[in-house]
């Protein structure tokens, strides 16, 4: 079957024929013309449009449109939008799009319903108007109109003119509340009443400024006062006028303008004022001042700047500032002064400055920039204060406080020396008595001395600790290694250390330990330190057969509340401040009856404090006993270890140790105590003699001393541990945390201070057989 369709072609060709129209006449517009379906949805957008705000026609079609709206435009824009899709009504709005040029554009869309011929929805049409140039210019004007408002309101200009015929002036509003005058109807006045307000004095010269002009024509400008009618107040005018002539070349009016200018006046007296105050104050400173423009050149000096120089103010524009510094810092001064020009920051500097007696001086100069009030330096004020002497104070100072340094660092020194040769001897005692005290075939009365030999030579070995300590603190380097430690059972080492001095003198030691929180995160030594100090001076200072009660609990906080109350001497109040402090023993006098170097409480004072603790003391006075608290902050309670697994005393197993030492004493007792606990011993007496041997046979361990004849301890373990992976243990008199640190840094496993406690010893070489 063969169907003629030319003219539905036709028709089809109109239909592509009216859309290309269409859009030609969208496009014609900026920016086009948009189309909807019934749901709101975008069917088309303009190119024009599109490419504003840089999105697809696929895009707009899915709301692209709407993610580029201005944030304050989204909310109504879009609920607008929904409510004329919902109403099927028609739609106007303005609303900013974001451009592809990073601007926000107003735009101005209207579109209608369209229905079809049943009035059935078919979507919307409308179009796209750019309106950014008519909002622009809106606001242009609004901005020149507020300008203009603000001009009018803010110049308090008074108008005239004065008909020179007829002698009539007319006044503007503003010209009657200059003169405190009721306006009158037209604002009509004559001469008369101009010449009433004007002060006599100055009546005459005004009126033969008027002649003249009134003449001659053209502009003349005046000042005077006027007395104003209405509150008698003298005011200052400033007057401006001009004539105007008729067609026969006579003047016929003067049309002027009168400016109530007494503040301005006023400001400016008072700025003269002011400026004279300055030049008063500025002279009779002790500084040199001046000021420069914002380039640096010098505009202004005080007086004091010329009888310090020596110079006027013809000579320094012709020589400038350079001419008086010392050539040794011209330079430098010039570099660094037109560095902060630059930048507009303040300004200082010190260098030495030429004086009239020829004798340069020190000076701490400083300038300061002066800006208006867009941040722009407008002027440099600046000042130069004499610091010869503070200088020489400062350098005095210096060097003193060098010399105080080199002295505290010679103390330091020699104290560490010090500690080293007392530690040294007291180790084969030390040692020898620890290993004597426990010989079951020795009498229980011998064995019973040789604990106090043990004990004393432990008190002695704690001094030198103290000493070592106190070091530390002035230095803030004492180190704490904090772990959760149990309170309770660190007051029972105490205990035992102490027992035996309280025995000595049938001191009773009660304790009360009820805290329920009782483990600390502290370091166990260090705060079994600060229990044996204070427990220690409770025994001291408590007379015989006295008590001394040790107690425990937790506060509402939940932190460990640690308390030795003893029935001793007591404190005065004057004393209490004082007590923490080294060398202090609670006795004024300094006469140190009971002995002791008077820095164990310093000591405690500063380990607590190190563990965010506190100590305190409490006495009724002298004879009414001593209470010190210390409270520690608690923690939980660490996870139970498996004892089995632990290194018990019993277990060993032999060893091939190398000892070396160059006191012949400790390497002997070293030796001889070594083989009775099992091991194979080798000593050496130096450095040289120590690498003989570990080249001759194979170690575990090499115990060596820091201090040998010919080297140190920390190389012979570093070429040990590189050539036979050998592990140490350092013996040294030396215990500050600098030598701790070298001696792990050189490989040694473990560091022992002299005199060594050979169960301290034993443990370390336990430990090393575990590791």
């Amino acid at each position: 079957m063969i169907q003629d369709i030319t003219v539905r072609k036709r028709a089809v060709e109109k239909v592509r024929e009216s859309e290309r129209l269409y859009r030609a006449i969208g496009e014609s517009i900026n920016y086009g013309v948009w189309t909807c379906d019934v749901a709101g949805r975008n069917t088309y957008a303009s190119e024009s449009f599109l490419k504003l705000v840089g999105i697809t026609q696929e895009q707009c079609s899915n709301f692209g449109w709407a993610e580029l709206l201005h944030p304050d435009d989204v909310g109504h824009t879009l609920a607008a939008w929904e409510e004329c899709v919902r109403t099927q009504g028609n739609w106007d709005m303005e609303q900013r799009f974001r451009g592809v040029d990073g601007r926000w554009h107003a735009i101005l869309a209207r579109g209608v319903a369209v229905r079809n011929e049943e009035g059935v929805l078919t979507g919307w049409a409308g179009i796209h108007l750019d309106i950014t140039g008519l909002k622009q210019a809106q606001q242009a004007l609004r901005d020149s109109e507020a300008r203009m408002r603000l001009a009018t309101e803010a110049t308090a200009v008074g108008i005239w003119e004065w008909n020179v015929v007829t002698d009539q002036l007319v006044w503007d509003a503003e010209l009657f509340r200059i003169y405190g005058i009721d306006p009158t109807p037209g604002g009509v006045l004559t001469y008369d009443d101009w010449k009433k307000a004007v002060l006599p004095e100055d009546l005459a010269e005004q009126e033969a400024i008027l002649q003249n002009t009134m003449k001659h024509g053209g502009k003349s400008r005046r000042e005077f006062r006027i007395r104003r009618r209405n509150d008698g107040e003298c005011r200052d005018i400033e007057a401006v006028e001009t004539t105007r002539k008729n067609e026969r070349g006579e003047v016929e009016w003067v049309v002027g303008t009168n400016l109530d200018i007494t503040e301005r006046k006023r400001t400016s007296e008072a700025l003269e004022e002011g400026a004279a105050r300055f030049r008063a104050l500025a002279d009779n400173i002790a500084q040199l001042a001046w000021m420069a423009e914002p380039d640096g050149t010098l505009i202004w000096f005080n007086q004091r700047w010329f009888d310090y120089t020596g110079t006027s103010y013809e000579g320094m524009k012709v020589a400038g500032r350079r001419s008086l510094l010392h050539p040794e810092y011209q330079e430098k001064v010039t570099q660094k002064w037109q560095q902060h020009l630059a930048t507009g920051t303040v300004w200082e500097d010190t260098f030495p400055l030429l004086g009239v007696d020829g004798n340069f001086r020190w000076f701490l100069s400083r300038a300061i920039p002066i800006c208006d009030e867009s941040g722009k330096v407008v002027r440099w004020f600046g000042t130069n204060t004499d610091v010869t002497e503070q200088r020489a104070a400062t350098e005095a100072l210096a060097l003193a406080k060098e010399q105080v340094e080199v002295a505290s660092r010679a103390k330091d020194d020699f104290l560490a020396a010090l500690s080293h040769e007392l530690r040294t001897p007291l180790t084969p005692v030390l040692m020898t008595a620890e290993a004597l005290r426990e010989d079951p075939d020795l009498p229980q009365d011998v064995r019973d001395q040789l604990a106090m030999v043990f004990r004393n030579i432990t008190l002695e070995a704690r001094l030198i600790d103290d000493l070592l300590d106190i070091t530390r603190i002035s230095r803030g380097t004492l180190h704490v290694a904090p772990v959760a430690a149990d309170v309770h059972k660190l007051l029972d080492h105490t205990d035992e250390i102490i027992r035996n001095d309280a025995l000595d003198k049938d001191l009773g030691i009660v304790f009360n330990l009820t805290a329920t929180r009782q483990h600390a995160l502290v370091d166990p030594t260090r705060i079994q330190q600060v229990f044996w100090n204070v427990l220690k001076n409770a025994v001291k200072f408590t007379p015989a057969d006295g008590s001394i009660t040790v107690s425990t609990h937790n506060d509402d906080a939940g932190r460990i509340v640690v308390s030795f109350k003893d029935e001793g001497i007591g404190i005065d109040a004057a004393v209490l401040p004082h007590i923490f402090k080294a060398f202090e023993q609670g006795d004024i006098a300094g006469q140190h009856r009971y002995g002791g170097l008077g820095l164990g409480l310093a000591i405690a004072h500063a380990i607590i404090e190190a563990h965010g603790g506190s100590i305190q003391a409490e006495s009724a006075g002298a004879g009414q006993g001593t209470t010190f608290t210390i409270i520690l902050e608690t923690t939980d309670e660490p996870d139970r270890i498996d004892q089995a697994h632990l290194p018990q005393s019993g277990e060993s197993r032999t060893l091939r140790l190398l000892t070396v030492d160059d006191h012949e004493e400790t390497r002997n007792v070293l030796v001889r105590l070594l083989t009775r606990s099992g091991h194979y011993v080798v000593s050496a007496g130096s450095v040289q003699e120590a690498l003989t041997a570990a080249a001759t046979e194979c170690f575990d361990v090499v115990i060596s001393d820091l201090g040998l004849p010919d080297g140190s301890g920390m190389d012979l373990m570093r070429e040990i541990k590189r050539l036979y992976k050998c592990q140490g243990i350092a013996l040294s008199g030396y215990g500050m945390e600098e030598d701790l640190r070298q001696s792990r840094e050189a490989g040694f496993s473990a560091h022992l201070v002299k005199p060594v406690d050979f169960e301290q010893l034993r443990q370390q070489l336990m430990r090393i057989q575990e590791q």
